[in-house]
This record gives structure tokens, C-alpha cells and sequence, in this order.
């Protein structure tokens, strides 16, 4: 069974490892959650089912994932917030170079892969 310390200290350590640089008020906001929402978890209080499920969407998790109940698919999940995070911040000149870039890596798996039989 989970306890608020461990949803806490997941919700921190998701916080800092997947979204550098967001503050706690950020997280909070994005999620669309009162500011109060992490102290009062930190305190003993349970969050409601949407509450944890908004955190856990944000972070690209399960509401198992997110209450340790799984474990998380932390390289790719990872890997896909952060392209997120990154998009974001990147011109248009710079997404389509990124494209172009993800393209050629598609085609050198594309390649590398046996070809199928039918």
C-alpha cells in the first residue's frame, strides 16, 4: 500500500529529474491544481483520483506509476517528456530540422531491421 510521503516524494523526484527548472507553482499550474495541493499532500492528505491522475498525465505516467504501485517506463517515458519540454522552446526553422533529423534516424533502423517474409 501507498502512503502520501511516497506520492510526495515521487511527485518531487518527477518534478526535478523530467522537467528541470519547474518550479512546484509551475507543476501545479499546468495541471490546472490549487497551489496548496503538494503542501497538503506533503502533510498527510490524499489527493482526489483527477488530482493524481492530472500529476500523473502531466508527467506521462500511470496513477500506478505515479503511487509506485508499477514501475515506470523511465528511459522511454523520460525521454518523451523531456522532446515535450524541448519542442516547446524551439522555433519553427529549428522543429523542422529536428524532423528532418528524426526522419534519417527512422530510416537507419528502417534499415538495420531484417526484411519480413510473408
Amino acid at each position: 500500500m501507498f502512503n502520501t510521503d511516497e506520492l510526495y516524494n515521487m511527485i518531487e523526484s518527477l518534478r526535478v529529474t523530467r522537467t528541470p527548472g519547474i518550479s512546484r507553482r509551475q507543476l501545479l499550474s499546468d495541471c490546472g491544481l490549487a497551489q496548496s495541493t503538494l503542501s497538503n499532500i506533503a502533510s498527510g492528505s490524499m489527493p482526489s483520483v483527477d488530482k493524481a491522475a492530472a500529476i500523473a498525465e502531466y508527467f506521462g505516467i500511470s496513477l500506478d506509476e505515479l503511487v509506485g504501485r508499477e514501475k515506470i517506463n523511465a528511459p522511454a517515458e523520460a525521454s518523451r517528456s523531456e522532446l515535450g519540454a524541448i519542442l516547446m522552446q524551439m522555433n519553427r526553422d529549428e522543429i523542422e530540422r529536428l524532423v528532418t533529423f528524426a526522419r534519417f534516424l527512422l530510416s537507419e533502423r528502417q534499415a538495420q531491421e531484417p526484411p519480413t517474409t510473408k
